[in-house]
């Protein structure tokens, strides 16, 4: 069994079946258990043994920088501390997270702390409440636009309230971070959905509009994937933006090229490299605008991917 770019994993009876090799792509762990085996036994504990090949890919990865060789991690101390990462950087306390997943405080706690293993169900919880754990495409990587959107935690948690209440704060001129986008995702309540939906339709300015359609998407709620292609469609402008911000998180390019791209993705400084991206975001679960967005890129790729 292999990790992301040959880094090998020791097998360990109990985790997997025997003999079946998978290639484990990082983050969104959770959705690749099932294709190695669907038995609850062989599952359980199987989030671990992923996240272990995440904690060990990315200690070599800065090793190799000094000259090192890879070292040794402890599993459920890094599992731990990568969940508990992601839930702080979403500014959710653990007794918010405990009600989000309807698992204990306490059995929280141990997890994030390594001195109980983090199961299958416990990084599906966390997943289902943040994005994406421990995966640097889709969750780490900002868009490239020269104001987009920074702010510490206080700031953050203000703007959420300035949400809930309807004031849409700088999301009506400022673009907005993945970073942004997960933490309001997690933190806005009913009201603050609510006030997305109306701003997605009919928001003042193309960047709320734009911010609004993004958040939404992280919130991963399925009665909103409608209102989400529908704005794609219709709304010229926000469709514009949209693309280049998936072109932008995708490729890294300066985002002057990336509106280029997004009016036309044959002009793509790396078609194969890009189509190759997207095509892991069209299948994202919970993301509806780049699944959207990755389906169109893909399409206006075609011309060029054949030569």
């Amino acid at each position: 069994m292999f990790a992301p770019e040959g880094v090998p994993v020791p097998f360990e009876p109990g985790s997997i079946r025997y003999g079946q090799p998978v290639v484990l792509p990082l983050g969104g762990f959770h959705r690749y258990a099932s294709l190695v085996a669907s038995d609850r036994w062989a599952l359980n504990g199987f989030a671990s043994l992923l996240v272990e090949v995440l904690c060990r890919y990315r200690r070599r990865r800065r090793s190799s920088s000094e000259g090192q060789r890879g070292l040794p991690v402890s599993t459920a101390e890094d599992v731990g501390s990568l969940l508990r990462a992601a839930r702080e950087d979403a500014g959710l306390s653990l007794t918010r997270m405990a009600q989000l997943t309807h698992y204990s405080k306490p059995y929280l706690g141990l997890v994030e702390t390594g001195r109980r293993p983090a199961t299958v169900d416990i990084v599906v919880a966390y997943e289902r409440e943040l994005g994406p754990i421990g995966d640097d495409m889709l969750k780490r990587r900002d868009i490239t636009h020269p104001r987009v959107m920074k702010l510490d935690r206080p700031t953050l948690t203000e703007l959420a309230r300035s949400i809930d209440s309807g004031d849409p704060g700088s999301l009506a001129n400022t673009p907005s971070s993945r970073n942004v986008d997960f933490f309001l995702a997690a933190k806005l309540n009913q009201s603050g959905a609510d006030h997305l939906r109306e701003w997605a339709r009919a928001g003042s300015s193309v960047t709320l509009r734009t911010n609004a359609i993004a958040v939404l998407s992280k919130m991963a709620h399925p009665e909103d994937t409608g209102l989400i292609i529908d704005v794609l469609e219709r709304d010229e402008k926000v469709r514009y933006l949209s693309l280049a911000s998936e072109v932008s998180k995708l490729a890294q390019h300066e985002w002057e090229v990336c509106l280029t791209v997004a009016k036309d993705p044959t002009k793509a400084p790396e078609p194969r490299k890009l189509a190759k991206a997207l095509g892991k975001e069209v299948m994202l679960e919970k993301d509806a605008e780049s699944r959207w967005c990755g389906a169109h890129l893909l399409t206006g790729l075609v011309p060029v991917l054949g030569r």
